[in-house]
């Protein structure tokens, strides 16, 4: 799954985002690591790849007709690095066109994904929507959420069904 991840990503090599992934807590990105360097580093355009971090563009809210107007800055652009929710969230976006090409308003699939590279995009995915960078945690997190999920609806459906039963025999 790593060498999958590599040849999607480049920048996925580095030991802080290796599969399994298991770190504490996500960094912000005006802290400073436990080895000195920083979680985040200014740059307006990439000047080259940076072990452990990746280039994101700066993003802007936009507001008014047809999101023409640019109103505050969501996140700087820079060098962001990969133990900061920031860098999956940039990350997630690029994967979604992956192997796709712009056609109008829509993305066109130019090739179906292999099962490796779909599994590389749920893992990105989970890493995304987990509260701490752990791969098992994430993993756990998600199939306990769809359980809820599924029990919930389970429950009230079979609440509807009694009610509406009840209703009938009166």
């Amino acid at each position: 799954m790593n060498a999958t991840m590599i040849e999607m990503i480049p920048e996925l090599d580095s030991e802080y985002a290796k599969a399994p992934m298991a770190g504490n807590r996500w960094y912000k990105l005006t802290e400073v690591l436990d080895n000195g360097r920083p979680c985040f580093i200014p740059c307006d355009k990439p000047v080259g790849r940076k072990i452990d971090y990746i280039w994101v563009p700066e993003s802007y809210e936009r507001k008014g007709w047809f999101g023409n107007k640019k109103t505050k800055q969501k996140h700087p652009g820079g060098y962001h690095h990969l133990r900061t929710r920031e860098a999956y969230v940039w990350i997630n976006a690029v994967l979604k066109t992956y192997k796709k090409k712009r056609f109008l308003a829509m993305w066109i699939p130019q090739s179906k994904l292999t099962k490796a590279e779909k599994d590389v995009i749920y893992l990105m995915k989970l890493r995304l929507y987990s509260l701490i960078p752990d791969d098992v945690h994430a993993a756990r997190m998600n199939h306990f959420n769809k359980g809820i999920d599924k029990d919930l609806s389970n429950t009230v459906f079979n609440t509807a069904l009694l009610v509406s039963a009840s209703i009938c025999h009166i």
